[in-house]
């Protein structure tokens, strides 16, 4: 919104420079604030489903321990630990994505601040602080879909053992 206001038809040199003072970072930290919402959102959703998974999973190969149709019971923890192998799979895939997303956002404002940094501009002076911890914020971003990524990882290890185990 604050970018087509400063580009409507009639604005001026002041609204462009305006929008670029402050709406174009006071924009960038709002992106910034619903990526962390809705990944935080679809996290939590994940969580919830692992939990299930994982559930029925544990219950299915605790089953097939005194299981009168062993070959039935085995089939079914076999593919209890699949369903939890394809979430954790899916998962990761997602975090992947992620953090690709946040290394683009990192490296972008990363480029805008060394442009704030050399500008002989006052209103490109005053943007190298915000601009900067945009970056470090996206930084922040990526590092931590690195680790979220690396523990579905571990799941996804672990269900692949889970089905090795009552495969057996």
């Amino acid at each position: 919104m604050a970018a087509q206001w400063a580009l409507r038809p009639g604005a001026g040199d002041e609204d462009v420079r305006e929008f670029y003072g402050f709406g174009w970072v006071s924009g960038g930290a709002l992106d910034l604030e619903g990526h962390r919402l809705r990944t935080a959102e679809s996290e939590a959703l994940r969580h919830r489903t692992l939990t299930l998974l994982l559930r029925a999973a544990v219950d299915a190969e605790e089953a097939l321990r005194g299981a009168s149709d062993a070959a039935a019971a085995r089939a079914e923890a076999e593919r209890a630990w699949q369903a939890v192998a394809a979430h954790a799979q899916g998962a990761e895939t997602a975090w992947r994505v992620e953090r690709e997303h946040a290394g683009k956002q990192a490296e972008t404002w990363k480029g805008v601040q060394a442009l704030a940094q050399g500008a002989a501009d006052e209103l490109w002076k005053r943007l190298v602080d915000p601009v900067g911890e945009n970056e470090r914020s996206w930084s922040r971003e990526e590092q931590d879909a690195v680790g979220s990524a690396a523990f579905w990882q571990d799941i996804l290890r672990q269900a692949r053992e889970g089905g090795t185990r009552v495969a057996g």
